[in-house]
């Protein structure tokens, strides 16, 4: 962040003209509480650092929208940018490394499952729930993991929904959207990739939940466990009850194997 009299010194001359005027500007508009603070036209520019403790040197950017009902994140390859790349005030941005882990976190900001779980919490409007803000980071998420198989099914679901997204849209995509075009596009992408978005919904819940983790039940090893699980006739049956059981069990099978098979032509 440099200042009108900074450029002046490195030559950028025009710049350092067109700053000056900003900084005039600025210094007979600002608020009294920042006059109380002295704050200058580069400190409001980077309030609380948010222009200067932006990456320079990450590779993948993962933004999402401040204010709308539902966040809606895509990541970003920043090392194909000619200049650095930087997130305005509207969004807001992760960096990370790889693009495994971007996509492991557009998963999350994307499902249905997330959103749906911020919406008690959200403001409201004449149209509904509004601002996702940073409440949508404050569910459980674990940290990616490339030996787990579960993020990495995620990561490719997400991989996998970026490249149906680009051929819908096409090579040539008008980045000047009014709100009502902007919304309505939304609309349309998400109804097209609805079933890879189903399993991407179920695969982030398993996954904030940690249901995916927990180990499927043993199978019985023995006949007295399997009397003993739930549901069975029971250890305490006798011989003669646990014949009539399994010969009810058998003929139920039966029945309803009957009823399902097609008839023969003619019948």
């Amino acid at each position: 962040m440099l200042t009108s009299g900074e450029l002046t010194a490195r030559g950028d001359v025009e710049a350092a003209r067109w700053f000056s005027q900003c900084e005039a500007l600025w210094a007979e508009r600002r608020s009294d509480s920042a006059k109380k603070q002295d704050m200058s036209l580069g400190g409001r520019l980077d309030f609380q650092r948010g222009l200067t403790h932006q990456s320079v040197h990450g590779k993948w950017a993962v933004v999402f929208n401040r204010s709308a009902k539902d966040g809606n994140a895509c990541s970003l390859d920043i090392t194909a940018f000619e200049q650095p790349f930087i997130a305005d005030f509207s969004m807001y941005v992760c960096f990370v490394d790889t693009e495994s882990e971007a996509r492991f976190v557009e998963c999350y900001l994307n499902s249905d499952y997330i959103n749906h779980a911020i919406k008690e919490f959200q403001t409201t409007g004449h149209f509904g729930e509004r601002d996702v803000t940073k409440k949508i980071l404050e569910l459980p998420w674990p940290a990616y993991a490339e030996s787990n198989r579960h993020h990495q099914r995620l990561v490719s679901l997400g991989r996998l929904a970026a490249s149906q997204v680009q051929a819908l849209l096409g090579p040539t995509q008008d980045l000047e959207l009014d709100p009502r075009t902007l919304g309505r596009e939304r609309l349309r992408v998400r109804a097209a990739i609805a079933p890879l978005m189903s399993e991407i919904n179920a695969l982030v819940k398993a996954i904030s939940t940690g249901t995916e983790a927990l180990p499927a039940p043993p199978l019985p090893d023995s006949w007295q466990q399997l009397l003993a699980h739930p549901g069975a006739a029971g250890a305490a049956a006798d011989d003669e009850a646990l014949s009539r059981f399994l010969r009810d069990e058998r003929a139920a099978w039966a029945d309803d194997a009957q009823d399902h098979t097609t008839p023969e032509a003619g019948d």
